[in-house]
């Protein structure tokens, strides 16, 4: 049951069907529609847009949201209504101007108070991030859209906390979920969004110049560690006259392209509870039709509630999947090459090269694991119950039983020759 306030604060309880979509520094929407009945007439004929909507998700549930659409449909026999609304403190920030030219280098806390003033709302800045210029932001602009551009100028999202009215900005919002998500296991459905970024391993940086860039008196030039392994993917150069610190130019580099291959790994917890999702949630995800098995971030969540606020429905989107699709396909040879060894079919002797580059290839992996943010432990590779271990110390274990049990194949450097079958007189081996 949702609460209406009109504009003179009275309430209209409505017991009703809701459905909300929250999005990642994104505006959340809330929509339900009702049929007329002899309790709710009244309620159909005043119903307009700026009503408030709240309790959407229970009597506790402090969130407003704003109706900014309606339509009404009628037949013989009754009228059905349609709602949108948007969260109460988007819409206000819309609702509201800046007049002031904002020309200059602001830094992020500056100009963010700027946009805040006068607003009924707060902000807290979690992250320290760089000041940047400004030409005629603001001018005649409503909050919410400088709020928008200062979110993308100084690389940040949102959350927002409504029992305090805050705006939170970080440079990432995530929560790392208690559940996770498997097929099989879990009610909750799921998709996947294609990742729109690219892959880069290299980039050049430009500053200390007035006109042309061609020209400039800072260059530098950053190469990702993968750049060996997949090859040489230019990033568009970071182009700042303005720029005359070499570290400031180089970080400004090295987060283009790192965030193009940022990439993480945790362990699946073995049991979880109910999930409720929530936008930012960082969840681990296994679903074996789909080949995933990667923690993701949730970018996007649909909840449908009932009329006693309870969810029957959650629909999450998943992002920056397909970076991780990326990186397996790199280590896809050396997990196949492992896996045929730990199956004993393959002969040592003729391909002697080929296990010394697989050597070669694990301590690559380890170092490219750790420019990846890999966990302490290293890397775990899955296909269904086979599971490749690319341990820290330079090692590969393997586990045929889904990670029950580990042998050691390669341990620092060194094969473990009791793997490798043996040759004898009824039966071809690689070692004798």
């Amino acid at each position: 049951m949702i609460k209406l306030i009109n504009y003179i604060n009275q309430a209209f309880l409505l017991p009703v069907t809701t459905e909300v979509i929250e999005k990642i520094s994104g505006e959340s929407e809330l929509k339900f529609e009702f049929v007329e009945d002899e309790y709710n007439k009244t309620l159909i004929d005043n119903i307009s847009k700026k009503w408030k909507v709240t309790n959407v998700n229970g009597s506790e549930d402090n969130k407003e949201f704003v109706i900014t659409f309606i339509k009404k449909e009628s037949n013989s026999k009754s009228v059905k209504v349609s709602v949108v609304a948007k969260e109460k403190q988007i819409d206000d920030l819309k609702s509201r101007i800046i007049y002031e030219n904002l020309t200059g280098n602001y830094t992020a806390k500056k100009f963010f108070e700027i946009v805040f003033a006068d607003s009924l709302y707060n902000f807290v800045l979690k992250d320290k991030v760089y000041s940047k210029k400004w030409e005629n932001a603001g001018d005649g602009e409503n909050k919410l859209e400088t709020f928008k551009k200062g979110l993308e100028r100084y690389g940040l999202e949102f959350e927002y906390k409504p029992e305090i009215k805050t705006f939170v900005l970080k440079k990432k919002v995530f929560h790392l979920a208690n559940y996770y998500i498997k097929n099989g296991t879990n009610a909750l459905n799921f998709k996947l969004e294609e990742d729109s970024s690219d892959l880069y391993t290299y980039i050049k940086g430009f500053g200390n110049y007035n006109n042309k860039f061609q020209n400039a008196g800072l260059k530098l030039e950053y190469k990702h560690p993968l750049i060996d392994t997949i090859g040489k993917y230019e990033a568009p150069p970071v182009k700042d006259g303005k720029i005359n610190d070499s570290k400031y130019l180089m970080s400004k580099m090295k987060e283009i392209v790192n965030n193009s291959l940022s990439l993480d790994f945790i362990a699946l917890q073995d049991e979880f509870p109910e999930a409720v999702v929530h936008v930012g949630d960082i969840v681990p995800v296994k679903d074996s039709p789909l080949l995933i098995n990667d923690n993701i971030r949730i970018i996007e969540v649909k909840t449908k509630r009932d009329e006693n606020n309870n969810i029957f429905k959650q629909e999450a989107t998943l992002g920056d999947y397909k970076r991780s699709e990326r990186y397996l396909s790199l280590v896809n040879n050396s997990v196949t090459y492992t896996k045929d060894l730990a199956n004993k079919n393959i002969n040592f002797e003729a391909n002697q090269n080929k296990v010394n580059s697989l050597i070669s290839d694990t301590e690559n992996l380890i170092s490219m694991g750790n420019a990846l943010n890999a966990n302490s432990n290293g890397l775990t590779l899955i296909n269904k119950l086979n599971i490749i271990a690319l341990t820290k110390s330079k090692g590969i274990q393997i586990s045929n039983n889904g990670g029950d049990s580990f042998k050691a194949l390669i341990n620092d450097g060194l094969l473990n020759t009791e793997l490798i079958p043996l040759a004898t007189s009824t039966s071809d081996g690689i070692m004798t």
